[in-house]
């Protein structure tokens, strides 16, 4: 992360909710004394949407700007005061929609940005493992690894409740119980991408694109 917001004007991490991205990116623009602002935030979204120019004259870089998928049609006008003084460290974002980010700040942004794919936890840095090598296909790399985990124990039930539980940080650090957390985070407010049949119990319905819907889930089954 440090070195993306040492090469690129601006850096860009995204991936699903709940991972950990905003937390990630403060440790680094905190160090820096870079201020913040959150597109959740509605009065910040309608600026951004209304007047951009203003709004990133209010907001001069170094700046970091969260939760960006709101304002997707922002990366145009960043690119604009990028190119005024090109300098690295500028704009540090994040996002959850992966796929429309994307192609936004490729289109927008292109060897202006950079970009990092955050996902959940790993085994390795739940368990606060020592050895942190990245992966090779070496003899090596192979016998380090295997030194490294001679000593831990390795279960069935250890694997069935990691992948049960999922790698999500709260989970992780118990703040809140799995089925709560995928109940109030993954299956509810789901926006349909494309027009789906869905199957409940007593009937079948449709939904249109774009609407939103809610996933109940019967008592029984979780």
């Amino acid at each position: 992360m440090k070195r993306f917001a040492s090469s690129f004007p601006a850096v860009l991490v995204t991936g699903a909710r709940q991972t950990g991205k905003t937390t990630l990116l403060k440790k680094i623009t905190e160090e820096k004394s870079v201020s913040s602002t959150t597109f959740y935030d509605i009065s910040e979204e309608e600026f951004a949407k209304t007047a951009p120019t203003a709004f990133l004259e209010f907001h001069q870089s170094p700046y970091m700007f969260d939760e960006i998928q709101y304002v997707p049609e922002l990366f145009r006008y960043l690119k604009v005061q990028i190119d005024k003084d090109r300098h690295n460290g500028m704009y540090f974002l994040t996002g959850s929609q992966k796929f429309k980010l994307m192609e936004k700040a490729t289109e927008s942004l292109s060897g202006r940005i950079g970009i990092v794919q955050l996902y959940s936890l790993s085994a390795r840095e739940i368990r606060g493992d020592a050895f942190s090598d990245s992966f090779l296909p070496a003899k090596d790399y192979i016998l380090a690894r295997n030194k490294a985990f001679s000593n831990y124990e390795f279960s069935v039930q250890k694997i069935w409740n990691r992948i049960f539980t999922g790698s999500y940080p709260e989970v992780v650090k118990k703040t809140v119980t799995a089925k709560n957390f995928f109940i109030t985070n993954r299956l509810k407010n789901v926006q349909i991408a494309q027009p789906v049949i869905v199957c409940g119990a007593n009937k079948v319905s449709s939904v249109k694109k774009g609407e939103i819907t809610a996933f109940v889930i019967p008592v029984e089954f979780i």
